[in-house]
Order: structure tokens, then C-alpha cells, then sequence
């Protein structure tokens, strides 16, 4: 098990340190989501920074939880991605489509016009899979992803750097505790801005 630390002394970041845990690369959001008060920091702490926005993003499993939340703080919409338009869209609707790994991600073409702002939450990256495909998936519908608020933040830094040479705005609560040998990459010890400098349900890695 490693111990998570917060990237700051807001009672969101607290509250990750210590509800959350990170066991062989993934977390049980539970702990969290079972305390409301935590559960309403959390949501102030990923609001808290990021840019103006016309729609929050985000992916299924903990994007769907963590999403709508931070959207009724920065009053603006929600939109899930998903990898299975079947979960989320009943009959007709126009989608935008980028790949991945595994598949497709998937948003309804109406929550993206060309020029929207928007800005994607999500509990944990860790290969970043999931930003890339949602950063293609924006670009796609001619929209422009400005900010990335995490939970916990493992980035590797080659996707760190397509983000924010792209002036994406990436914060995070937590990062892992570093310790020698246990493969955490250095890129997640950071709480990067757009200019990349440093600041201080169970789900597998996306």
C-alpha cells in the first residue's frame, strides 16, 4: 500500500491524504465518497484554480462521480465521456469519437460546439490513456480542453507536456508518496500549472 500526499493544505487535498488508499495502482473511492463534508471539500479543491470554462468533462468510472460537483461550483454544464455510449445515450444522438487503447470515448456532440472551454475532472491517471483519448476527442469536435483537475496525480511526463504546451491547465490534490523502487513515475510528485512548473469506485489505471 502507498500512502498518498496532499499537493496542498486545503481540506480537499487533506481529505484525499488521509481517506484515500492506494493499493497496486489503484484506489477505492468509498472512504471519500461515504463522508459528505469531505466529499463537498474535495469538490472546492478541484474547482478551486482552474480556468474559465463553459463544461466539465468526466470519464466514467470517477469522473462521472467527482464531475458534477465541480460543475455546480464553476456553474456550468456537465458532460460524461464514456467508453460505452450505451450507458449514458438512448437512441439517436450525435457523438464525437476518439481511440484508445481499448476502444472509443465517447460525449454527446451537443455538450462540445466548435469553441467551447472545457475542462475534465477525474480521480487518477496513471499511463494517461484516458487524458490523451479525451484531449483527441476535444480537438475532434473543434472544442479546446483548457484544465485538468485529478485526485491523485501519477501523469507520466510526456503527456504532461502535450497538455500543457497546449496551454492545459493541470492540478491535482495528491500525488503518491515517492519511495525508491516502487515504480511510481517522478511526473506524478508534481501539481503542475500550464506553464508545468512545480506547486505545492475501485478502478485499474487509466
Amino acid at each position: 500500500m502507498t500512502r498518498l500526499v496532499a499537493a496542498s493544505a486545503s481540506p480537499g487535498a487533506g481529505a484525499v491524504e488521509s481517506r484515500l488508499q492506494w493499493r497496486g495502482g489503484a484506489t477505492d473511492l468509498w472512504p471519500l465518497l461515504r463522508v459528505p463534508a469531505d466529499m463537498s471539500a474535495v469538490a472546492d479543491a478541484l474547482a478551486t484554480g482552474l480556468p474559465d470554462a463553459d463544461v466539465v468533462l468526466g470519464p466514467d468510472p470517477g469522473g462521472v462521480l467527482l464531475g458534477p460537483p465541480v460543475a455546480e461550483r464553476l456553474r456550468v454544464p456537465f458532460a460524461p465521456v464514456c467508453r460505452d455510449r450505451r450507458f449514458f445515450f438512448q437512441g439517436p444522438h450525435a457523438t464525437v469519437t476518439a481511440p484508445t487503447g481499448d476502444g472509443e470515448l465517447w460525449a454527446h456532440a451537443a455538450a462540445l460546439p466548435p469553441g467551447t472551454r472545457a475542462v475534465l475532472v477525474d480521480d487518477w491517471t496513471e499511463s494517461g490513456g484516458t487524458l490523451r483519448a479525451a484531449r483527441a476527442l476535444v480537438d475532434s469536435a473543434g472544442a479546446r480542453l483548457v484544465g485538468v483537475a485529478l485526485l491523485v496525480d501519477c501523469l507520466p511526463e510526456d503527456v504532461r507536456r502535450l497538455l500543457t504546451d497546449g496551454g492545459t491547465v493541470v492540478r491535482a490534490l495528491a500525488r503518491p508518496e515517492a519511495r525508491r523502487g516502487d515504480g511510481i513515475s517522478a511526473a506524478g510528485a508534481r501539481d503542475a500549472d500550464s506553464g508545468g512548473r512545480d506547486r505545492s469506485p475501485n478502478r485499474s489505471a487509466s
